[in-house]
């Protein structure tokens, strides 16, 4: 009887060790995917950041001749339509 009481222990801490394991690989998972969105919201922040540089510095640049509108109108022409068909 013993041996029956030491077997189930034995499969009760292996599935305890299984849970366990599952958990850690769920939350390594979790945390990667919570790094990488995180890592993409700074690359898309970096680079609306340095599209408005260079549109103020466009503005800046031109803002004595009568094209800074031109030119603005066309560097937001590329921006919201980067395909090669514009």
């Amino acid at each position: 009887m013993s041996r029956a009481v030491i077997i189930i222990i034995i499969i009760i801490i292996i599935i305890i060790i299984i849970i366990i394991i599952i958990i850690i690989i769920i939350i390594i998972i979790i945390i990667i995917i919570i790094i990488i969105i995180i890592i993409i919201i700074i690359i898309i922040i970096i680079i609306v950041i340095i599209i408005i540089i260079i549109i103020i510095i466009i503005i800046i640049i031109s803002s004595s001749t009568s094209s800074s509108y031109s030119i603005l109108l066309l560097l937001l022409i590329i921006i919201i339509n980067p395909s090669p068909s514009s």
